[in-house]
């Protein structure tokens, strides 16, 4: 016991000189502590009490241990880190790292890192030895108990889900120029999401925030259709599989054209035609081909057109229907009529008939006076006629023709009862 009171003051003297070597003491209290058991050495013996007393002073001034950050939010898999603190004055060793998962880990570090693989919320605190980082060294001095940290809280979300974009045709099947309706969902739905359709047919619409668009297709054959998602960064979240519509040909309608009823066809006279379509689509025009080298008319709904035919001849007219529908051959319908030479005017007409009549009289003459014989033809007929002087029930007509009848003679008998027979002869040119 004389040795250990003799070596007492001599350590306390040799921790003075070091604590004054490495500068004032960071903790005031400690420093404090410290001053009074050096004095303490030099002016008195040291009893085991003293000594228990400031061991149990020097216990009294711990640290705090913190854990950081206080509240943290991961994915699975996907590893978190917290970093234990002692605070100023102290030193921290011993970690160990509690993740509240059923795993604990020791380290020499005061930052740890680990993954969940079950998504829900867990609580994570650490353990150290802290100690002040100026101390009084007792052979009876035992380490502290290691201090617990704050609770921090980590969230585990499940893995990010991946969006999905799916895509819905109605009708599916159509003819050429009907609509189509498509409708584009995105899972999970994002109200900033953008959406850009492509129709098969070469074209698509641009990215917009509608996800239902309409669209009308113009050949028929079938068409393969998907749609993009866009997030509101103008980045492709997802792409939809392809959505198969078949579009069908419509026959095109029958078109009849005409010529009005009740009209002449006459060279340099307008000639009124009608066209008509069965069905007839609203929009429907009528484009008429005179097919005589001048231009076409275009004619309304309604059909009718008139043209005028400079030469007489066979002609063909035929007519195209114009609409904004789309069938699976054009709209076409001809029709063929004869045009005739005009008459000429009626005062021209009996000119020429006079003329004629001249001319023929003239070449029978000539004809009579040159002796050319001409074949006779005899016409006998019996007619009841009534003369001056009675009545006779019989009259024989003897004609004698001559040369175009230029000349002819008629011989008349009676015949009277009791009286006998009588006769004329008349004369004619």
């Amino acid at each position: 016991m004389r040795w250990f009171r003799r070596t007492i003051p001599i350590l306390l003297c040799l921790i003075a000189a070091v604590q004054v070597a490495q500068g004032p003491p960071k903790n005031q209290a400690l420093a404090q502590m410290n001053s009074a058991a050096v004095a303490a050495g030099q002016q008195k013996k040291v009893s085991p009490a003293d000594i228990a007393r400031q061991y149990q002073q020097q216990r009294a001034i711990q640290g705090q241990l913190t854990l950081t950050p206080a509240s943290q939010t991961t994915t699975i898999n996907v590893p978190v880190t917290v970093t234990a603190d002692c605070g100023s004055g102290f030193s921290c060793t011993g970690f160990h790292f509690v993740w509240g998962d059923g795993n604990e880990e020791d380290s020499t570090s005061a930052s740890a890192s680990h993954a969940y693989s079950d998504p829900q919320s867990y609580t994570v605190y650490a353990t150290a030895q802290v100690l002040p980082n100026y101390t009084i060294i007792m052979a009876v001095q035992k380490p502290p108990p290691p201090l617990k940290s704050n609770p921090v809280t980590v969230a585990v979300t499940g893995p990010p889900q991946v969006s999905v974009v799916t895509l819905d045709a109605s009708p599916s099947h159509v003819q050429v120029g009907d609509p189509i309706t498509f409708t584009a969902t995105l899972t999970p739905a994002d109200p900033d999401a953008q959406f850009a359709f492509h129709y098969g047919d070469d074209s698509s619409s641009p990215p917009g925030s509608n996800n239902v668009d309409t669209h009308v297709y113009r050949s028929a054959r079938d068409y393969q259709v998907t749609v993009t998602a866009y997030n509101s960064g103008n980045n492709v979240v997802a792409n939809s599989n392809a959505v198969p519509v078949s579009v069908v040909a419509v026959p095109p309608p029958t078109l009849t054209v005409e010529a009005a009823p009740g009209q002449d066809f006459i060279a340099g006279k307008p000639i009124r035609f009608h066209a008509s379509t069965s069905p007839a689509p609203p929009d429907i025009q009528y484009q008429f081909h005179w097919n005589d080298g001048t231009p076409d008319e275009i004619a309304g709904a309604d059909g009718l057109a008139a043209h005028v035919f400079s030469n007489p001849g066979s002609k063909q007219v035929t007519v195209t229907g114009l609409t904004a529908a789309v069938f699976a051959g054009p709209i076409n319908g001809r029709t063929g009529l004869t045009v005739m030479s005009p008459w000429p005017p009626l005062w021209l007409l009996l000119l020429a008939l006079a003329a004629l009549a001249t001319a023929v009289t003239g070449v029978g003459k000539w004809i009579k006076t040159r002796g050319v014989q001409m074949k006779t033809t005899q016409l006998t007929s019996t007619h009841q006629v009534r003369l001056t002087g009675g009545s006779h029930p019989q009259v024989s007509f003897e004609l004698d023709s001559g040369l175009e009848r230029a000349e002819h003679s008629v011989v008349v008998q009676t015949k009277q009862s009791k009286q006998g027979v009588g006769s004329k002869t008349v004369q004619g040119g």
